[in-house]
């Protein structure tokens, strides 16, 4: 550390087990403590206010669980030094952008894919083929480079699995 800055590298995994000890003390319901941890464990990712990072926020984590680490990255910068007190507006525009984005947009999950497992078994993948195939494919829609169209969704594996 050094002008009173530093990180301590590895702590989300210190403070999760520190954590869940304290809540196990304490008696906290079983989805209070998978929650609570869930964001200790993730407060480090980056998040950048542009929609390809929203998107793939909001497909990894959920739209809920999404919003909840931004206020973590929020409530987190303003426990830092006063420097850092900038990026509280960098964090109220990702919560604006993020709630547009999920009014205007659904999140994406493999479940509103326009292609399921039978579409691409019928392509001629089978067991675990046909899960990456459709890992893949939610992939090229969340970063916006495949419309959410069967025609477009099976070219596209089509043309890169094939």
């Amino acid at each position: 550390m050094k002008d009173g800055a530093g990180h301590f590298y590895g702590h989300a995994d210190v403070s999760c087990k520190i954590s869940e000890k304290i809540l196990e003390r304490l008696r906290f319901s079983n989805k209070i403590k998978d929650e609570v941890l869930f964001l200790i464990e993730n407060h480090g990712i980056v998040i950048n206010d542009d929609i390809r990072s929203i998107r793939r926020g909001v497909a990894r984590y959920g739209a809920e669980r999404f919003l909840k680490l931004i206020k973590v990255h929020y409530y987190d910068t303003c426990g830092k030094s006063p420097a850092y007190f900038g990026e509280k507006a960098l964090f109220d525009s990702i919560e604006k952008h993020t709630r547009e984005f999920l009014q205007n947009e659904p999140p994406m999950s493999l479940k509103q894919l326009k292609v399921n497992g039978s579409d691409i078994s019928r392509l001629g993948f089978t067991g675990k083929e046909i899960g990456k195939a459709l890992n893949f494919l939610l992939e090229q829609v969340v970063n916006g480079n495949c419309e959410n169209d069967k025609d477009s969704l099976l070219a596209l594996i089509e043309n890169n699995y094939l």
